[in-house]
């Protein structure tokens, strides 16, 4: 297998080719939240006003990519924003989000985060680094990489089952 099919086996059960709603969320969840072609910056308030605006507006970008075609909606690197992605997809659904969620990530999951996405998300690309616990160490210095990465790939494949393929 080519690196395309054999990532497509492994971590995209129901991925599409063709355009994807890409959301990157940063840094601090308080100032700004980047949404591919949108910036959502808070006006202000209190922790609970921001996160509630944050969750509207989240929902109403991906109602708006899937608008404009998007096939999905792909979340980059979103771990530090899962309260707000179990507040926003849902609301989204509800206004009638269609079209799966994406939670491309480092693979670096602990599983009981990955739970509280079940249902939410429909997809997971993980960036699998290192099989070699010397190699985590001496690249990442990160023991125990190989060891929580898998946990976190189980608990994916629990959620999403065996990949599954469609015409296109």
């Amino acid at each position: 297998l080519g690196e395309r099919q054999l990532f497509q086996a492994l971590f995209a059960p129901s991925l599409r080719v063709g355009l994807r709603g890409l959301v990157k969320l940063s840094h601090p969840v308080r100032r700004i939240v980047e949404l591919r072609d949108y910036v959502l910056q808070p006006r202000g308030g209190d922790v609970g006003e921001v996160v509630l605006e944050l969750r509207e507006r989240l929902a109403d970008v991906m109602l708006r990519l899937q608008e404009r075609g998007a096939h999905n909606i792909n979340f980059v690197t979103p771990t530090h924003f899962v309260p707000h992605l179990l507040l926003a997809v849902p609301l989204a659904r509800e206004r009638g989000l269609t079209i799966p969620t994406l939670y491309n990530c480092s693979g670096y999951e602990k599983p009981e985060t990955l739970r509280l996405l079940e249902g939410i998300i429909g997809i997971y690309l993980p960036d699998f680094k290192y099989r070699s616990d010397a190699l985590a160490v001496r690249y990442s210095a990160s023991p125990g990489y190989a060891e929580k990465a898998l946990a976190a790939l189980r608990e994916m494949v629990r959620q999403t089952g065996s990949p599954r393929y469609g015409e296109d």
